[in-house]
């Protein structure tokens, strides 16, 4: 047997693999010294392998390039208070009460396409009657007309900018002689050329609603009403 002094010389003790255990990132740290293969440690201490390490660096930015996708898309819903118009053209203000309600239209399903809710929108229609005075107040009970507004479409067109079109059907009568003084179609049409998608879309579907009360308001302000 060889003497002590000489073991290292004669390879019988030779360097042995570097391994994790206790010592495990002191070790990965020799082993990177020894071998032509750089190694890199995480923060967490796992050892990757240069080309572990590059794929790894390919998936992060693939997930990177996902994340800005998803925030150019945008993520917005329809507000009621986006679909009140900020002016509207009245050629008069009729000294009656009104008893409005709203009917049709959809939620906005998640990837679809924007939709106008007939809760928003007669929020909206509530409040644009008051602000802009069109009857002399809303009520619910004992109103000198009533006005039923039904819509029944939204269509989209368009890419940039994106383009909505809201159809609704606009009824005014009188609850005592059930006349009909008022009934159309009206269309609210608006687009937008927001850069994302989701907001883009979003926002045309309130401006189609602000321009649908707008415009309807506008018919109702037209007629002659007498009591």
């Amino acid at each position: 047997m060889a003497p002590p002094g000489n073991q290292a010389v004669n390879g019988e003790n030779k360097p042995q693999p570097a391994a994790l255990g206790e010592t495990g990132l002191i070790d990965s740290l020799h082993a990177g010294e020894r071998s032509s293969q750089p190694i890199t440690v995480s923060k967490g201490g796992y050892v990757m392998g240069k080309s572990t390490y590059v794929r790894f660096r390919t998936i992060t930015g693939i997930l990177l390039l996902l994340l800005a996708a998803l925030l150019l898309s945008g993520c917005a819903w329809p507000k009621a208070n986006h679909f009140i118009p900020q002016s509207v053209n009245l050629e008069r203000q009729h000294p009656y009460t009104v008893k409005i309600e709203t009917l049709g239209g959809k939620k906005t399903q998640f990837g679809g396409l924007d939709q106008v809710e007939p809760g928003m929108f007669e929020e909206a229609l509530k409040a644009s009657i008051e602000q802009t005075k069109a009857f002399s107040a809303v009520v619910y009970s004992g109103a000198d007309y009533h006005l039923d507004v039904t819509l029944y479409e939204v269509k989209g067109t368009g890419f940039i900018p994106f383009e909505i079109t809201l159809f609704a059907n606009w009824k005014l009568s009188d609850p005592l002689s059930g006349a009909i003084e008022f009934q159309r179609q009206i269309k609210g049409v608006h687009s937008s050329s927001n850069i994302a998608g989701g907001i883009r879309a979003t926002r045309a579907a309130e401006g189609a609603a602000r321009n649908n009360i707008a415009e309807g308001l506008r018919q109702i302000s037209m007629l002659h009403l007498a009591k």
